[in-house]
């Protein structure tokens, strides 16, 4: 739906698809919310009790487990000056 709509408006659309596997979340769980929802104590949480469809064809997908920070942030950073530079415009200005 948000893509239909960014369409409408003529404004840039990209679908990012940050795939953390669902154990690497679990891992990285500081709150500790994950043991909760399987202990019961969070109902309805993604990924445990409650389903989660990930995207059929994203624009970007992230892979949070199997790349750096880094090289996830220049591949988002990449698509996003993409979308805010004009079709066939070169890129100018320093790098990020």
């Amino acid at each position: 739906m948000a893509a239909e709509r960014a369409k409408e408006r003529n404004v840039p659309f990209a679908e990012v698809f940050v795939n953390a596997p669902l154990a690497e979340c679990e891992r990285r769980d500081p709150k500790q919310l994950y043991k909760k929802a399987r202990a019961g104590q969070l109902p309805q949480f993604t990924g445990i009790d409650s389903p989660y469809e990930p995207p059929m064809a994203p624009d970007l997908e992230i892979r949070t487990d199997r790349e750096t920070v880094s090289s996830s942030v220049e591949k988002l950073a990449q698509l996003a000056l993409g979308l805010a530079r004009p079709s066939g415009q070169a890129e100018t200005g320093a790098g990020i």
